[in-house]
């Protein structure tokens, strides 16, 4: 039912939303650090760690399901091309950031004399960022400039084994992705009911192997559908009003919710098991937004799908931006009034945020990714063949044959052609030639237009 979809656009903005969120906690967190009037008495400032691991689900089903669609199409996963498409898409900027961290802000705040000390000596931690451990960083040292750089290798870590697990145990990859959510939980509970390690269970926290895993576990949910998602209760109207309900307590009213209900703080506030029952939600909400055709929630916007696709950035250079629109100027936003302060600071970083991700978007990480995208699409077998009926090009040898194994346009090209009773005959600068414009396609016949 839904094996072939390319491309999730609903689920575009959200990767915005999930990015904005961490954007806010920082900007909160870097105040509070600094002794200044902040809003982390509000909900909606206190949810960069969630909105992260709901970058880890998100992740998590859009690589698992685009690997199930590759071994359908091939009938193999390309474990080496898989691995060059994500250096493409997240060392570019990931090592910018290192760099920008490790180097030029040192060396500027000391040409500068800015009063700003890291936490850390650059190359006694450089080792950590380039083996995609920081997360090791930010236990030892708090936080710092390239905190967010800790989930970018959580996720590397991940995905190292990601793709060969679907390639050679594609058999067993539903007990994998449950056996890694039951690991993960029972680490959870030994660490904080018998070790009692606060820095265990930091360290857990954050390599979210299993949020990734359930985001894999609804991906396999959503490949293997046979019906409409709106067939089944669970993602009825009644029962997205109902579990939208949690979401968005958690969201706006989290804080006060759990101080004046035990209930709700033994469900909602629970150290060990409501990460897991928040993860469950994800799954659902993502499921339901990606494929559902009567979901309550639409978020079709323009602008929302431009910073959906910048997301990456917006989350890599926050923490940069914060730095250079506050700590220089820490004195006076102490001696400004509050809320003046407070409105200027998230104006100043949303925009500054939002230009630098939109100008290495175009300028820095498009250079990548056209290389990513020359190798998204592997060449399929068996190759299938679409008849094109078109008049205007009658060649006396009967119709032309499109030898088109993907019927949403990702094959590389070039491709060829081959005139029908001619089957000797081919070219390969066809897309010199003619504009190939998709009509009407399914999984096994279609038809093309040529013009």
């Amino acid at each position: 039912m839904y094996r072939n979809i390319t491309h999730f656009a609903n689920l575009t903005p959200l990767r915005f939303v999930a990015a904005y969120l961490v954007v806010i906690f920082h900007v909160e967190e870097t105040r509070k650090m600094f002794g200044l009037p902040n809003l982390t008495r509000f909900s909606l400032f206190t949810h960069g760690p969630l909105a992260v691991t709901f970058f880890f689900e998100l992740s998590g089903f859009l690589i698992t399901y685009l690997l199930l669609r590759e071994y359908q199409r091939n009938h193999r996963v390309d474990v080496s091309r898989f691995y060059i498409r994500r250096i493409l898409r997240i060392w570019p900027v990931y090592f910018l950031m290192v760099f920008i961290g490790l180097v030029l802000i040192p060396a500027g705040v000391s040409l500068g004399r800015v009063a700003y000390e890291a936490p850390y000596e650059p190359w006694d931690v450089a080792a950590y960022f380039v083996l995609f451990v920081p997360f090791v960083v930010n236990l030892a040292y708090g936080n710092h400039f390239l905190t967010p750089l800790w989930s970018v290798g959580v996720e590397e870590m991940y995905y190292l084994g990601w793709a060969p697990i679907v390639k050679w145990l594609r058999k067993h990859l539903l007990m994998i992705m449950l056996g890694t959510v039951v690991v993960k939980v029972l680490l959870a509970v030994w660490a904080h009911y018998i070790l009692r390690s606060t820095l265990a269970q930091e360290g857990l926290r954050m390599l979210q192997f299993e949020a990734m895993a359930i985001g894999g576990l609804a991906a396999y949910f959503v490949f293997h559908c046979r019906r409409p998602l709106h067939e089944f209760w669970l993602f009825s109207r009644p029962a997205q009003a109902a579990l939208m309900l949690p979401l968005v307590t958690r969201l706006f009213v989290h804080k006060s919710a759990a101080a004046s209900s035990s209930l709700y703080a033994a469900i909602f506030d629970h150290a060990v098991f409501t990460p897991l029952l928040l993860m469950a939600v994800f799954a659902w909400f993502i499921v339901n937004v990606a494929v559902n055709e009567r979901s309550i929630v639409r978020l079709d916007s323009r602008l929302l799908d431009y910073l959906g696709d910048i997301s990456y950035g917006i989350y890599m250079y926050h923490a940069l931006v914060i730095s250079l629109v506050f700590v220089p100027f820490l004195d006076d936003y102490r001696a400004a009034p509050g809320l003046p302060a407070t409105l200027l600071l998230h104006v100043l970083v949303a925009a500054f945020t939002v230009l630098f991700a939109a100008l290495s978007k175009r300028f820095f990480e498009d250079r990548f990714l056209r290389y990513k995208w020359r190798l998204q699409a592997v060449p399929t077998a068996p190759r299938a063949r679409y008849s094109i009926a078109t008049p205007s090009l009658d060649t006396g040898h009967g119709p032309i044959w499109l030898p088109l194994n993907d019927p949403h346009h990702l094959i590389s090209s070039p491709l060829e052609f081959v005139i029908d009773g001619l089957p000797d005959q081919r070219t390969k600068d066809w897309a010199t030639r003619f504009a190939v414009i998709p009509a009407s396609l399914d999984e096994r016949v279609g038809s093309m237009r040529i013009g």
